[in-house]
C-alpha cells in the first residue's frame, strides 16, 4: 500500500486484525470511540486492515490488494492484532501488540518535535 500521499500531510494509525470479531479490534475501536476532535487535531488518520482482505481507511473501503500490502509491508501476520503509528515523516513511531489508548497516541504524538513546531506555529 503506498501511503507516500499522507507524507508531510497525516500521521496514520493502522490498526491490523485478523478480522471485525477479533476482540482486541474491537477493543481498539472503543478506546478510540469519541475522540475525533483528537485525532484531527493531531492530523491522525486511521486505517483498519482486517486479516480476510478487507481494509477500511476513514470509512472508504481499501482493495484487499493494498491490505495485504500494507501486513505485508509492515510484517503483520494475517492472525496477528498490531497498532502501528506511523510519523507524518513516514516512520514507524509506535508498534503495540495490543489495543492502544488514545492518551497513549495522543501523548507520543505530542512528543514529537514535527507536532510542537505545529502547535507554536497556530
Amino acid at each position: 500500500m503506498d501511503l507516500t500521499p499522507y507524507r508531510d500531510t497525516n500521521r496514520l494509525l493502522l490498526i491490523f486484525a485478523p478480522s471485525r470479531t477479533d476482540e482486541r479490534y474491537d477493543r481498539q475501536r472503543q478506546l478510540l470511540q469519541g475522540e475525533d476532535d483528537g485525532l484531527a487535531d493531531r492530523d491522525l488518520v486511521l486505517l483498519q486492515l482486517l486479516g480476510d482482505g478487507k481494509g477500511f481507511m476513514q470509512g472508504n473501503p481499501v482493495s484487499p490488494e493494498e491490505a495485504s500490502g500494507a501486513r505485508e509491508g509492515f510484517g503483520v501476520g494475517d492472525g496477528e492484532f498490531a497498532a502501528v503509528l506511523v510519523g507524518k515523516d513516514g516512520t514507524e513511531k509506535l508498534r503495540s501488540g495490543e489495543p492502544v489508548s488514545a492518551e497513549e497516541l495522543f501523548g507520543r504524538i505530542d512528543e514529537m518535535p514535527m507536532h510542537r513546531r505545529e502547535m507554536e506555529e497556530g
